[in-house]
């Protein structure tokens, strides 16, 4: 499985045809006139806008910030589907055929809209951030109803995802997390739970992993050594986004 970042992405000439079978976290991708994207697998994105004709396809997981659809645009989500937007910058001047789990806060809509639930919580933003040795993760919400708390995830290959802490909810407003910084890229979102126990997640944000600026080595009685050895030894790396890394191994 692979992940695939870009920036702003903008598909020219009509009727294209666009796949994602991996993981696809961008800032921004508009589809011209009667272009198709399906998504097999995961989009987190900043922005979706579909021009007049195009449909989204969305067959597992989606989440953007922004959705923007002109008139004659289709977004089709599939029955095991889950599509998310975030903010008010929804626009819908097409079509949702809904069949599985679409979520949105509110939007400006002349279009129509199959089975759309709100979400309890508005999330305005969440980011991540390096800070000196560790990761400053943050997020503001402008709404919270029936909210009960916020689960920060963290995940090294943006599959798998493992809880890192958490924080009830506590009123619309900004909030705040750590984790210490690491070496190699380091995926991050929010768990949004409810109070009935139902859920949704933020889109993903990404911290890159820093170079290697040096790495030495001790022995099992903490003699720093000039060079690996045979024997017991204790190797530490330091990267420059101040991660530290340490491990045991025996050295033939």
């Amino acid at each position: 499985m692979r992940v695939v970042y870009t920036g702003h992405v903008t598909f020219v000439g009509t009727g294209q045809t666009i796949v994602n079978d991996w993981i696809w976290i961008a800032a921004t991708v508009a589809l011209p006139a009667q272009a198709t994207l399906t998504n097999h697998y995961m989009l987190s994105l900043e922005r979706l806008t579909l021009a007049d004709g195009a449909t989204l396809h969305n067959v597992h997981q989606c989440t953007t910030t922004a959705l923007a659809l002109d008139a004659g645009a289709t977004v089709q989500n599939d029955t095991d589907a889950w599509m998310q937007v975030y903010t008010a910058a929804f626009t819908n001047d097409g079509l949702i055929r809904n069949c599985g789990t679409f979520l949105a806060q509110d939007w400006a809509a002349s279009g129509r809209v199959v089975g759309c639930t709100p979400l309890p919580v508005k999330l305005i933003s969440f980011t991540a951030e390096p800070a000196a040795g560790a990761v400053a993760l943050r997020w503001r919400t402008a709404q919270e109803v029936n909210a009960a708390r916020y689960e920060v995830e963290r995940s090294t290959d943006g599959l798998l995802f493992a809880t890192l802490s958490q924080q009830p909810a506590r009123g619309a407003g900004a909030y705040a997390a750590s984790d210490q910084a690491r070496p190699g890229p380091q995926y991050y979102r929010l768990r949004l739970v409810d109070a009935d126990a139902s859920f949704s997640y933020s889109p993903v944000a990404v911290v890159n992993g820093a170079a290697l600026i040096g790495r030495v080595w001790y022995n099992e009685i903490g003699q720093r050594l000039g060079a690996p050895q045979a024997g017991f030894l204790i190797e530490v790396s330091t990267y420059a986004n101040g991660a530290v890394e340490s491990r045991k191994y025996l050295q033939q």
